[in-house]
């Protein structure tokens, strides 16, 4: 369970093409944060069963069906959870891309875009923000986890024998 004075958590970066991948963790680095390079969007879903706080990925990582082994995770979240996606994309304004974007949005639920040129500060302030609302989340998650031990403990409606 993650606790108010447990470190600053994990960041997945999935950047395929280039050094973007290594520019990137430098940056979360420099952030506080510990990043966690991915190769393959496989690693990332492996990854996401752990403490992780955001997923920065390349938007070229999620073209064609990779979104949907993604979603499908998304989908399985408990309800306490809405993992945060930050999503690097590039100027392609066509309307294939919209439609690609838009469709993420739907996908992923809680997604930022930050189109690439970009600068360090911006990429650090968002992933930082992204941070901290999802510390939110398991700090309720903690708290729903605490009222349910208590109410088990008075034997309250709801709760069977394994408590």
């Amino acid at each position: 369970m993650v606790r108010p004075e447990t470190p600053k958590g994990v960041v997945l970066v999935l950047m395929p093409i280039g050094r973007d991948a290594a520019t990137v963790a430098k940056l979360i680095e420099r952030a506080g944060l510990r990043p966690v390079v991915c190769n393959t969007l496989q690693e990332v879903i492996e990854n996401l069963e752990w403490v992780i706080e955001v997923v920065v990925v390349a938007e070229e990582a999620l073209y064609g069906n990779n979104a949907r082994v993604l979603e499908d995770w998304v989908g399985r979240q408990p309800p306490w959870s809405d993992q945060p996606f930050v999503v690097l994309t590039n100027r392609n304004e066509g309307g294939k891309f919209a439609a690609f974007r838009r469709e993420l949005v739907i996908r992923l639920r809680n997604v930022g875009f930050l189109e690439r040129p970009l600068q360090a500060i911006t990429l650090q302030a968002t992933v930082l923000s992204a941070e901290r609302a999802r510390r939110r989340q398991y700090q309720t998650r903690a708290y729903l986890e605490a009222q349910r031990g208590r109410l088990c403990r008075t034997g309250a409606f709801g709760c069977g024998e394994n408590g």
